[in-house]
């Protein structure tokens, strides 16, 4: 029973949120994955764990009214060893398309049923009669009513089950393992190379000072990434341990390392651009703090365009849950260096979905864009590595015939994921607001050709990578 009343509003926003949470666990897991037993130690299936929930609120449901009409109910809501059984035995045989529909059936009528209800009666609740059971073999006092004023609960138990599921049982464990190390150009910080704190936090990373750990899909091959700074200054050296399911060919590493290279700007040389951008005072410090930091993406070109579509028109915590669920509908969970991470998928993943199931993961709008983008990568209309052979002017217009993709999104591909530094050719205008104030000292937002006119005349070849800085 519950230490103190609550409000209606706060048991209805209870339940509510735990019925929101259990649902995208369940959605979460693959169809394919849903006879699996939940743990070693326990026969239920996520098909069963489905069917005890169904019959959990159903019988709560039908033992609550009668409460209400001083009937002795036929459950109480605690005999649920008595009840388990009979319940997935009635309702596990239901398909998961059909058990999921009864289930949110359920929960609709649980919460007409909690509008109904009067404060009196749910003040009540916990002083207003009490069911007796012989529960374990002695008389306890548990409220029917409760039973249902407190579903939130029991909603917890579950996901906590769901969740140790998914990362124990359906893990991936690399537990083959590599290590190389790489040697940037000077000068070089470790840090501000491998990880950008301004971006939002994925689950496909972990990252501490002088550490980053990553999951890395190539080459239709799932890895898992150790970097460790052995040295910044003045022989930079980084190291390298790539865990894996089963033995890699050197071929593959070579490949792989390469990929690595040109993703983290490992070969950039930076003197000439601190050179450049040395004298201009208000990046002279920001370069002394900063020296060696360069321009990355950890991820392919494919996971750019789906952190750019779940960024859309939504704020950070809203976009931080749309790749979550993407993740774990889409994704593996992989366990390495004892760590378990999320992973990205296939862009042919995908395109076993539909706009439909894409929205249910609150995708909104955005579902499209992520079907039509996987659909360019999975039929190989997109070659990442040969847009990277390409001119800059070619690099851009086939970057603007992707549908959805403006010159800001093309803007930001050309520098963070094909290191094109040298021309600006737009400013989006919350930008244009920084730059109007930093290099200009205007409190007014300047035209964008003025400030395009500036920063180009100003930095050169190195345009973009100034801005970065900044």
């Amino acid at each position: 029973m519950r230490d103190k009343p609550l409000s209606k509003t706060e048991i209805r926003e209870r339940i509510e949120k735990s019925y929101k949470d259990l649902t995208y666990e369940l959605l979460s897991v693959r169809e394919r994955d849903w006879e699996k037993k939940l743990r070693k130690d326990w026969n239920w299936t996520l098909h069963d764990l489905l069917a005890h929930l169904i019959g959990w609120d159903e019988g709560c449901l039908k033992a609550a009214k009668d409460f209400l009409k001083r009937k002795r109910p036929e459950y109480d809501g605690f005999e649920d060893r008595v009840y388990n059984e009979k319940f997935v035995k009635l309702y596990s045989k239901l398909s998961r398309e059909l058990l999921l529909k009864r289930f949110f059936k359920s929960r609709e009528a649980i919460s007409r049923f909690l509008k109904s209800l009067s404060i009196k009666q749910i003040k009540g609740a916990n002083t207003q009669g009490f069911i007796w059971n012989n529960y374990h073999g002695s008389k306890q006092p548990r409220l029917t009513l409760d039973s249902i004023l407190d579903l939130s609960w029991h909603d917890k138990e579950h996901i906590i089950d769901i969740q140790k599921f998914k990362r124990e049982t359906l893990s991936l464990t690399l537990n083959e393992k590599i290590e190389i190390y790489f040697f940037p150009k000077p000068p070089f910080h470790f840090d501000y190379s491998f990880y950008n704190p301004s971006h939002f936090k994925t689950s496909d990373v972990k990252w501490k000072s002088s550490f980053k750990w990553q999951t890395f899909l190539w080459q239709g091959k799932l890895l898992g990434l150790k970097f460790e700074n052995k040295s910044s200054s003045p022989k930079p050296k980084v190291k390298l341990t790539i865990f894996s399911k089963n033995k890699l060919t050197e071929t593959f590493v070579e490949s792989l390392k390469t990929e690595i290279v040109w993703r983290y700007n490992l070969d950039y040389d930076l003197k000439e651009f601190y050179k450049t951008a040395g004298p201009e005072p208000l990046l002279e410090s920001i370069i002394s703090k900063y020296k060696g930091m360069r321009i990355f993406h950890q991820g392919s070109l494919y996971e750019y365009f789906v952190i750019g579509i779940v960024l859309q028109n939504a704020p950070i915590h809203r976009t931080i849950k749309m790749m979550q669920s993407l993740f774990d509908r889409f994704g593996k969970s992989v366990k390495f260096d004892n760590r378990y991470f999320s992973s990205f998928w296939d862009p042919k993943e995908i395109l076993q979905s539909s706009d439909k199931e894409l929205r249910n993961l609150k995708l909104g709008y955005r579902a499209k864009a992520l079907l039509d983008i996987s659909r360019l990568f999975a039929n190989q209309e997109i070659d990442e590595v040969k847009l990277r052979n390409f001119p800059e002017e070619e690099q851009e217009s086939r970057l603007l015939s992707i549908p959805g993709i403006g010159i800001a999104t093309t803007q930001y591909i050309l520098g963070d994921c094909l290191h094109r530094y040298a021309e600006l050719k737009h400013v989006p205008n919350w930008e244009r607001k920084l730059y109007s104030r930093i290099f200009f000292k205007s409190k007014q937002v300047l035209s964008e050709k003025r400030v395009l006119s500036f920063l180009n005349n100003k930095f050169g070849k190195h345009t973009k990578l100034a801005v970065h800085y900044f």
